[in-house]
């Protein structure tokens, strides 16, 4: 693995537990009318995205039960469809893929368990 994978395999995990944070203490309705949240949310998707793009092929392909694809496209999705967000999508990715991606990568990566244990 190569630094840049860790540096972005940390960006990753690092851009995910903010999700955790921003989200927790509301519920779905508040969240609806939260522009901050969402703004904040959408953010930490965005990085997550674009990070993914950036690990190296043979990281994406020896760990391919990460859902690397469908974090890129969420990406692109949020990027080229800035006008028409699936709100109730992005709630539900950060309320229980996120959490699930979180176990995912402290389970396949050693770094982010010394590092942040």
């Amino acid at each position: 693995m190569t630094n840049r994978d860790n540096e972005t395999l940390v960006d990753i995990y690092q851009a995910a537990r903010k999700i955790i944070q921003f989200q927790q203490g509301i519920v779905e309705t508040d969240f609806m009318q939260d522009d901050k949240t969402q703004s904040a949310i959408v953010f930490q998707l965005l990085i997550i995205g674009e990070a993914v793009k950036r690990l190296s092929q043979p990281i994406r392909d020896n760990h391919s039960t990460i859902p690397w694809a469908l974090m890129a496209g969420m990406r692109d999705n949020l990027i080229h469809e800035y006008d028409d967000i699936d709100w109730s999508q992005v709630w539900q990715t950060a309320t229980s893929d996120i959490p699930h991606l979180i176990e995912e990568l402290r389970s396949h990566f050693a770094i982010l368990t010394d590092q942040f244990d």
